[in-house]
């Protein structure tokens, strides 16, 4: 090993020595920061409707629910205050008839709707039933049946449900068919698939349409609106007709709960370095022999006389 090589060494022992130290007398510390979120309900988004109509016939202006127009509409309705209710709030009719004209738009037996929830539960619950007729309808319905021009069914419902995982729907239609012109009507799921959409021609009136199933819309609030049926009307008679509307969703205000920092000390740790010795090698200089050659030097004195 050479000097430089020994002193490097010597410095290493040294610097690992301080390192120690330190560890002993201070101890190792090890500090965590953890957090959580989450959000507190501060209210509640609840409502569920039978059927709404807004039409106009032949350019004319648009109204609701019947040509004139007809109150209460939307029929049954429901609505909760942003403070919920812990029992349902329902509402419920024998029959509907929805008329424009001499034409039948809509003709069903009972209806009912229902919501529910409370902040402090944390959900909400809306739905509505929509059932057949009981009693026939001249150009409309026949017992056993649901009825909107080409569209008829045996039932028609709708659900929504909001938590703190999220809102969720669906939508059951039973027996439910859409005539299309000369063409095999159309059958419906019993649970067809969100925004499920037919385009056709009502043979009764030559004109065209647009059915949309189990129709969902995010609001701005971050509620979820479903309607089981909705009809978009585009001839004669322009507007729609939506059935078996219901919302739900929460209110939330963002929290944050900080969790103060920890630290863990680990106990002081003492380690004895191996004692070492570096033996460095013996080293012999020989200088080489000099002989140095004066030049001869003579000095002549002068010659002195003494003269007694």
């Amino acid at each position: 090993m050479s000097n430089r090589e020994w002193f490097k060494a010597r410095r290493l022992r040294a610097w690992l020595s301080v390192a120690l130290a330190a560890l002993v007398t201070f101890g190792v510390g090890v500090t965590v920061f953890t957090g959580t979120s989450s959000a507190a309900i501060t209210g509640v988004i609840g409502s569920a409707y039978g059927y709404y109509s807004n039409i106009g016939l032949f350019g004319g202006a648009p109204t609701t629910c019947g040509s004139p127009s007809v109150t209460p509409c939307p029929n049954p309705d429901v609505t909760l205050p942003s403070t919920g209710s812990a029992t349902p709030l329902t509402a419920s009719i024998p029959s509907a008839t929805v008329v424009y004209g001499p034409a039948e738009i809509f003709n069903s037996g009972p209806i009912t709707v229902s919501t529910q929830g409370t902040p402090a539960s944390g959900t909400v619950t809306s739905s509505s039933s929509i059932g057949a007729c009981t009693t026939a309808v001249s150009n409309g319905c026949t017992v056993g049946q649901i009825y909107a021009g080409p569209f008829t069914a045996t039932s028609l419902s709708s659900t929504c449900t909001a938590s703190a995982s999220g809102n969720t729907g669906s939508v059951t239609v039973v027996g439910g068919a859409l005539l299309n012109g000369t063409s095999p009507a159309y059958v419906i799921p019993t649970n067809p698939a969100p925004n499920t959409t037919y385009t056709g021609i009502n043979p009764d009136t030559g004109a065209t349409y647009t059915w949309i199933f189990n129709q969902q819309t995010v609001n701005s609030d971050g509620s979820l609106t479903i309607t089981a049926a909705h009809e978009v009307l585009n001839s004669n008679a322009k507007g729609d007709l939506l059935l078996g509307q219901v919302t739900c969703g929460l209110i939330g205000t963002p929290t944050t709960t900080t969790v103060a920092p920890t630290t863990t000390t680990l106990p002081a740790t003492t380690t004895t370095l191996p004692a070492t010795t570096t033996t460095l090698p013996a080293t012999t200089t020989t200088l080489p022999a000099t002989t140095t050659t004066l030049p001869a030097t003579t000095t002549p004195l002068p010659a002195t006389t003494t003269t007694l």
